[in-house]
């Protein structure tokens, strides 16, 4: 497979990236993807500081190859400075009213509520180690982003939101960054925060992140930002 820019930003042989699906793209995962030629991306959503420094410390026993770290970044938790609006409701407190619906949904369609134990693992609780921030708190992404910075990881991707009051560090640490864009205007604001990558991920992509479909949306986020002298855009989502 012939290399482009993609392959020269992130040092990979071909340019083919695994997601960083929580609960599935583990570090035996993205390691394999980069021992391949790829980019292995560990998907670190719910990981807390102490479970995403040893998933990075193990990628680095099992690969020499870059890999990435793919988080999440709500922007009404996001830490002031650069990274946008962080009013509004944090997930926290929209999780109430969320878990009210996917209640009442279930009981209409004759379906099991998952137990207090399944529903702690998927908030995140497994991933914590005692004394931990709470899932989906201010103080949870930005202990994410500390191990982040601080282990100088090769690839950082941005599941959700606009890394930018990051990408100083990040860049300085040689950390190559991209974002996961649903829309065209995220993909706007992403750039201006100085992306590296943009993954134009649609619909197609589990609909957790854009009612656009993908094929309808790369090109558009292409005609926004890419282009031979724009940021590289990687399609997502159904492919």
């Amino acid at each position: 497979m012939a290399a482009n820019r993609v392959c020269e930003i992130f040092g990979i042989e071909h340019p083919i990236l695994l997601a960083g699906m929580g609960g599935a793209s583990t570090p035996a995962l993205a390691a394999a993807v980069s021992e391949a030629g790829g980019l292995g991306i560990l998907g670190a959503a719910a990981c807390g500081p102490k479970m995403l420094r040893e998933w990075i410390d193990e990628v680095r026993s099992l690969t020499d190859k870059p890999f990435g770290v793919d988080t999440l970044l709500p922007a009404s938790v996001r830490r002031e400075g650069g990274g946008g609006n962080a009013d509004g409701p944090s997930p926290m407190d929209l999780l109430p009213e969320h878990m009210k619906f996917a209640e009442e949904f279930m009981k209409k369609e004759g379906l099991t509520p998952p137990t207090k134990e399944q529903l702690a693992e998927h908030m995140g609780a497994s991933g914590r180690a005692p004394g931990e921030p709470q899932f989906l708190t201010k103080e949870f992404f930005d202990a994410q982003m500390q191990v982040v910075i601080e282990e100088k990881v090769p690839v950082y991707a941005a599941g959700l939101g606009n890394p930018g009051p990051w990408m100083e560090d990040m860049h300085r640490n040689g950390t190559k960054v991209m974002a996961v864009v649903g829309a065209v205007r995220h993909a706007v604001q992403v750039v201006s925060s100085g992306i590296d990558v943009i993954v134009a991920q649609g619909h197609d992509g589990g609909g957790h992140n854009s009612p656009i479909g993908t094929l309808a949306l790369i090109p558009q986020v292409v005609d926004a930002v890419g282009g031979p002298n724009g940021i590289p855009v990687l399609g997502a989502g159904g492919i």
